[in-house]
Order: C-alpha cells, then sequence, then structure tokens
C-alpha cells in the first residue's frame, strides 16, 4: 500500500521528470505538444458541447410532453365536469318523472275504484 507521501512523491518525480524533457525538447516540439494539447481539449469541448445540445434537446421533448399532458388532463376535467352536470341533470328529470307517474298510477286507481264503487251502488 501506498502512503498520501510516496503518492506526493511519486507526482513530484513525474512533474520534474516532465520539465526535464521540456527542457530537451527544441521550440518547435514544444509548440507541437502544445498544439496537440489544444487540439485534445478542444476535441473535448466539441463533446461536450454535442452532449449539452442533447440534453437541451431532450428538455425540450420532456417539456412539450409535460404541456401535452396538462392539456389533456384539463381537457378531462372540463369533459367530467360536463358529466356530472348533466347526470345531475338528468337525475332531477329522473325524480320528477317518478314522481309523476306515481300520482298518474294513483289517479288511475282512483278512477277505477270510483268506476267499481259506483257499479256495485247501482248493481246492489
Amino acid at each position: 500500500p501506498l502512503s498520501p507521501g510516496s503518492t506526493a512523491t511519486s507526482a513530484s518525480t513525474r512533474l520534474r521528470h516532465t520539465e526535464d524533457e521540456l527542457h530537451n525538447m527544441s521550440d518547435q516540439d514544444i509548440m507541437m505538444l502544445q498544439e496537440k494539447s489544444i487540439h485534445e481539449q478542444d476535441a473535448a469541448l466539441e463533446f461536450l458541447e454535442g452532449s449539452v445540445h442533447n440534453l437541451k434537446s431532450i428538455g425540450g421533448n420532456i417539456n412539450q410532453e409535460i404541456n401535452l399532458h396538462v392539456r389533456l388532463i384539463g381537457d378531462i376535467d372540463a369533459d367530467a365536469e360536463r358529466t356530472r352536470h348533466q347526470l345531475k341533470q338528468n337525475q332531477t328529470l329522473l325524480v320528477r318523472v317518478l314522481q309523476r307517474s306515481s300520482y298518474t298510477c294513483l289517479y288511475a286507481l282512483i278512477l277505477i275504484l270510483s268506476v267499481t264503487l259506483i257499479v256495485l251502488l247501482i248493481v246492489l
């Protein structure tokens, strides 16, 4: 196992090794190394840019989908409210029809019993 001190020593040794390499390199080699490093950074930044654009596109699609669902839920709520109102009206109408029907049956029964009573009074 490496101790924290040995890790720091290892990093220091690598840094010294890199500095020694740079001292031994020509100016042209250093420029090429810098250009290579810049190209690698540019490639990494282009990759990140593509990832950010993808995330933006996905976020936009999610936003559109959420807005669609909100509209659909609103439509369903409005339809449910209309249906509830119509059901209440139909229940009220049914109660009135049932009340009228029961009175009609009672009136018919009174008429039949009255006719029967008159017939019985005449016959007896």
